[in-house]
């Protein structure tokens, strides 16, 4: 890879995309010290066909279109379930509801799910409406509900 890439300038890393039987996957990724060294390797690459530019989605925006499960903090201490769910209610219909609590407060975790399980994008829907609507809702003593999509830990 040095020897192919090393024409077109200082490499700073290379990585070639392996499956987990570490045969190769056909594809690979370069990593250039400069703009200037990319930007050579680009134009020669692409107009043989050779080489793609990598252009990385930001996971926030595919987890808001995706994500039926969304995440709630600053929830009154005394706050029951049955409060909380008649809180997220009117924005679809729930398939569970998860309460936490630490020493800073309550928190917990929706998901939304469709009645018949077919509609894949009405639990992003409603979240999305929920987000919308609930967001920074005076809670009482200078609480404000914060909600945003549930993202893993990777997506954070």
């Amino acid at each position: 890879m040095h020897k192919k890439f090393g024409k077109y300038g200082a490499i700073k890393s290379t990585k070639i995309s392996l499956n987990a039987d570490y045969s190769n996957r056909g594809f690979a990724f370069v990593c250039f010290e400069d703009e200037e060294g990319t930007a050579k390797c680009l134009q020669e690459l692409e107009a043989k066909g050779e080489a793609l530019r990598f252009n990385p989605k930001d996971v926030r925006e595919v987890a808001k279109q995706l994500s039926n499960n969304l995440y709630f903090k600053n929830i009154p201490k005394g706050m029951k379930e049955a409060d909380i769910k008649k809180l997220f209610e009117p924005h679809g219909t729930i398939k569970s509801l998860v309460i936490q609590q630490n020493e800073m407060g309550q928190f917990g975790f929706v998901c939304y799910e469709a009645k018949d399980k077919k509609d894949v994008n009405y639990g992003a829907e409603c979240v999305n409406k929920a987000i919308a609507a609930l967001q920074d809702k005076d809670m009482g003593s200078g609480l404000k509900l914060y909600i945003r999509q549930f993202l893993n830990k990777q997506q954070r």
